[in-house]
């Protein structure tokens, strides 16, 4: 029975040491839950002095001043690691930039938020960061970004099933300016109607495509985008434009009587437009 206990003491000893680790992260957490910051970031790097910091105890390191509320020292201690990590400490470490970006956004520090959440990408450009995707989407959406905050709302609508009509309205916008015409228009009805570029961005997409068929010689398709962008009636600003492409549309088909009216009544609607002065040159040629 002796033996049996001294055995049982040396297997706890032996155990304990092959396995400081766990022993100095039980001592840090809890010198973090007793609120004692500076004596576990202390014992954290002494281990730095023995045998350098592993990508383990730089968590660890980086959990303390979290939880000192030092967000930007804990994200300086976790952005000096590289990408060589993997398992539970790869997840450790991601779970942590997650937990400080959380924080940081619901304190108001969005710029550490974003610091945060675009590690984790880099990081890992597969990971699901869930809803936080639409926090870097209106990011780039705001800093005039338009192809890293279209990447973002696509991955919040497809990796986290996020709500379209939450980002209809500048998804909209930054797909008009990334020229994906076509995906406007399947999103514009979902934005808010008192959106203030709503009619223009998709009068302009109906447009837009409109001339793209024109200038790939799909002169059918063109005519019908051109004509939507007449019955929608907005932005009164390419209405002239709508017309007249309209009506060289009609000529490359040879429906000229079509053509003709289509000039004339651009020449009679918008007589200040400079392309009434090109609808008469056209109907001088057609009528001749």
């Amino acid at each position: 029975m002796k033996k049996l206990i001294i055995s049982g003491f040396l297997f706890v000893f032996l155990a304990g040491a092959c396995n400081p680790g766990g022993s100095v992260e039980s001592k840090v957490n809890k010198l973090i839950r007793d609120r004692q910051f500076r004596k576990a970031e202390s014992l954290v790097l002494e281990q730095e002095e023995t045998s350098g910091l592993s990508p383990r105890y730089r968590i660890l390191l980086a959990k303390v001043y979290f939880a000192w509320g030092k967000y930007t020292k804990a994200l300086k201690t976790l952005y000096s690691m590289n990408k060589d990590i993997y398992g539970k400490t790869k997840k450790n470490y991601i779970n942590l930039l997650l937990e400080i970006a959380d924080s940081a956004y619901s304190k108001g520090e969005k710029r550490l938020a974003i610091y945060a959440l675009e590690r984790v990408v880099q990081f890992d450009p597969f990971y699901n960061i869930g809803s936080r995707f639409k926090i870097l989407g209106d990011y780039y959406y705001g800093k005039g970004n338009c192809k890293k905050a279209v990447e973002y709302y696509e991955n919040y609508l497809s990796m986290a099933g996020g709500d379209l009509q939450e980002i209809a309205a500048p998804y909209a916008k930054c797909l008009y300016e990334e020229g994906r015409y076509s995906d406007v228009l399947e999103v514009i009805n979902a934005a808010d109607p008192k959106f203030a570029e709503r009619d223009w961005i998709y009068g302009n997409s109906l447009f837009q495509i409109g001339k793209m068929f024109y200038e790939s010689e799909i002169y059918d398709s063109a005519i019908v985008y051109f004509k939507r962008v007449l019955d929608f009636d907005k932005p009164y600003t390419i209405m002239d434009d709508a017309l007249f492409y309209l009506g060289l549309s009609y000529e490359q088909l040879g429906e000229f009587d079509k053509a003709i009216e289509t000039y004339e009544k651009l020449i009679v609607f918008y007589k200040r437009s400079p392309y009434a002065a090109r609808a008469r040159d056209r109907l001088n040629i057609l009528t001749r």
